[in-house]
């Protein structure tokens, strides 16, 4: 999805979500409780798209091409 904060849509569950709140969702589907999961995760770096990297590395690229590029 074309949206900034909820970029992605889970199939399982049709809904939106954020690439590091579709990982929480999918540890709370798995019955993973505050003491069993991870503390965190960098959802972007998580998420990849087979031949093309990470979601955090395509955004990357993304901002290289940029005439105003953004640090990082």
């Amino acid at each position: 999805m074309n949206d900034r904060s909820k970029p992605l849509v889970w199939a399982v569950d049709g809904r939106r979500y954020s690439p590091t709140g579709l990982v929480t969702e999918i540890w709370n589907q798995a019955g993973w409780d505050a003491q069993t999961r991870p503390v965190a995760v960098q959802g972007p770096s998580r998420w990849t798209v087979p031949g093309e990297g990470s979601l955090w590395q395509l955004a990357l690229e993304v901002l290289a091409e940029r005439d105003d590029p953004v640090e990082e």
